[in-house]
């Protein structure tokens, strides 16, 4: 990426019919003269445009201050230097100025937008208190993402996840209703499906993984897992599988719509009931590693007040 080159300011020149400025060459903004348009509220100083795209096509030489002004509104300035970026190596001298007309353009809109929000801001806000509290913020998030991140011990046992499970078991209520199961999607004209048919009966998964892998459109063949009911059900036919019909089936082996489905329910656990500990398990090591990441933020904070107690850096003025 290499600095904005002088000969794009040409591009500017092409601003000013978009800006509403009257002859003579500049848009004047005085306290008496605002209005609440657009083109009331908004002094452009195309003299500075009009020297800057000038000198321009004349001189590669770096601008002065002054000269690099591009955009007042009110008491704000929009500076070449400002731009520094958005034009990169290689665009096209119409793709430049695009993109310096757009910038401006936004410039221009968001500032506008901005004076209003600054002369309607409550008494009782304090903005600088507000800056400070989330400048503030913005650093302590900084410092856990980047370095209590690092510290953490993520690593949580199978022992671990079993404890904290039975140990809250009501915050894992299920809303839907979730299954384990086995499930193959194939075309109606897939060969083999003899052999996979029997295959599914003998409960051979690893040959079924086999046959699915070269013909089937979708397969879940892994009956650890959970799922919602609507997340198999979208796999088959509409309104074919629901959670009101489900019972009645369980097991089958049908073909429907150009596909040949194989369907078998291995556990299903109804809605308002504990989540099972493989549906959960997700949930819970998220919520585990939040509960280490806390722990290890408050023992710092101690750590570090006792550091600062000792190096008499504290002061508490009664």
């Amino acid at each position: 990426m290499h600095r904005f080159n002088i000969s794009h300011a040409c591009a500017f020149a092409n601003i000013l019919c978009s800006c509403q400025a009257p002859e003579g060459g500049s848009v004047k903004y005085t306290p008496e003269t605002r209005t609440r348009t657009l083109s009331g509220r908004i002094a452009v100083t195309l003299w500075s445009l009009l020297l800057l795209t000038a000198t321009a096509c004349e001189s590669e030489k770096p601008q002065t201050q002054n000269s690099d002004i591009l955009a007042t509104v009110y008491d704000k300035t929009l500076y070449l230097s400002d731009l520094e970026g958005i034009v990169h190596e290689g665009m096209s001298k119409e793709d430049s100025m695009k993109v310096v007309q757009d910038f401006v353009r936004n410039w221009i809109r968001e500032t506008v937008f901005l004076v209003e929000a600054e002369e309607n801001i409550p008494r009782e806000v304090n903005i600088d208190k507000l800056v400070e509290d989330y400048k503030a913020s913005l650093i302590k998030l900084n410092y856990e993402t980047t370095v209590l991140d690092k510290m953490v011990d993520t690593s949580i046992t199978q022992e671990e996840l079993l404890a904290y499970y039975e140990a809250n078991k009501k915050e894992f209520q299920l809303d839907l209703p979730v299954i384990r199961c086995l499930f193959i999607k194939a075309p109606a004209r897939a060969p083999g499906q003899k052999e996979a048919t029997a295959d599914w009966e003998a409960g051979r998964l690893e040959k079924l993984r086999e046959w699915s892998s070269k013909n089937a459109r979708v397969h879940r063949l892994e009956p650890e897992l959970w799922y919602k009911i609507g997340d198999i059900a979208e796999l088959m036919p509409k309104n074919f599988l629901k959670e009101d019909n489900i019972k009645r089936r369980l097991d089958f082996v049908r073909s429907m719509e150009g596909h040949i489905y194989f369907f078998k329910v291995l556990e299903l656990v109804p809605r308002n009931r504990t989540a099972p500990l493989g549906y959960a398990e997700g949930e819970i090591r998220k919520m585990m590693l939040y509960n280490k990441k806390a722990q290890l933020l408050e023992n710092m904070k101690d750590t570090l007040y006792k550091e600062a107690l000792e190096k008499k850096q504290i002061t508490v003025y009664e």
